[in-house]
């Protein structure tokens, strides 16, 4: 993925915002910050933490499109928060 395929399911009008958030010249707001955490399956504080490799993401999906469109990125990330929500009903059934 691109910062310009990013931006685009953002729906922001550049993709340099991405990169102004990436640079921290920019602070990112928490409603971006969410969508940007469904499309990747995670929570939004592992978007938050500068500790490589501190969390371990439990799904690996790989998607093959020549072109994704906008509407293509928010299937993603809805399909994505079933997984994450299907992850998390297993830990707690398992407690």
């Amino acid at each position: 993925m691109t910062q310009e395929n990013i931006a685009k399911y953002l729906g922001l009008g550049s993709h340099s915002i991405i990169s102004s958030w990436e640079n921290g010249s920019r602070k990112i707001s928490v409603d971006y910050l969410k969508k940007i955490a469904d499309l990747f399956g995670i929570n939004m504080i592992d978007l938050m933490d500068e500790t490589p490799g501190a969390s371990i993401i439990n799904s690996s999906l790989s998607f093959r499109c020549k072109d994704f469109s906008e509407k293509n990125y928010k299937q993603i990330a809805s399909f994505m928060r079933i997984i994450k929500n299907y992850h998390k009903m297993k830990s707690l059934a398992n407690e």
